[in-house]
């Protein structure tokens, strides 16, 4: 309830009635951004608590996992009157194999347009920065960013087995 009650809070101070509903959401993105990081530690131990799933690892904590980003943009749109949904899929992981993801799209101008916050967020296995890669894309667009990613991870991955292969055998 605590959370709910900050989304309705930092919509206040982070939009006004002059803005246009793609300023808000740009707003609310950024936001999310800015105060907000993956909970890769959990993430990695496979003990990702469940408040990194939700608004409260957002809003109350600064942690979460693509669940907790999706929802917590979901529930800002709710709360700005802004057409949305949530959306969740199977994505190339960074640990190899596939698992679920979550993100969102909004309706502007009669057009759905997605947005990933987590995706978007400071980059979490890359070294540069994604901030706007996955913001108001189409779905075409996405597909292919999904697809990119898709390679990215195998390439880290094969980069990670050479390495583990190299230090194996030099061990």
């Amino acid at each position: 309830m605590e959370a709910k009650r900050k989304v309705f809070d930092i919509a206040e101070s982070i939009t006004n009635d002059g803005m246009t509903e793609r300023e808000k959401i740009k707003a609310v993105h950024d936001w999310i951004i800015d105060h907000t990081s993956y909970d890769i530690v959990n993430y990695e131990n496979n003990s990702i608590p469940e408040d990194s799933y939700n608004i409260t690892g957002v809003m109350l904590k600064g942690v979460a996992v693509c669940s907790g980003y999706a929802r917590t943009f979901d529930y800002f749109m709710f709360v700005l009157g802004i057409e949305h949904e949530h959306v969740t899929g199977l994505v190339d992981s960074p640990k190899g194999g596939r698992g679920g993801h979550a993100w969102n799209r909004v309706l502007l101008d009669n057009t759905w347009y997605y947005i990933d916050c987590t995706w978007d967020d400071k980059p979490l296995w890359a070294g540069e920065s994604l901030r706007y890669r996955y913001y108001l894309i189409s779905y075409e667009e996405m597909s292919k960013k999904i697809m990119k990613r898709r390679n990215f991870y195998k390439n880290i991955l094969r980069k990670k087995y050479r390495l583990y292969c190299i230090d194996f055998f030099m061990v």
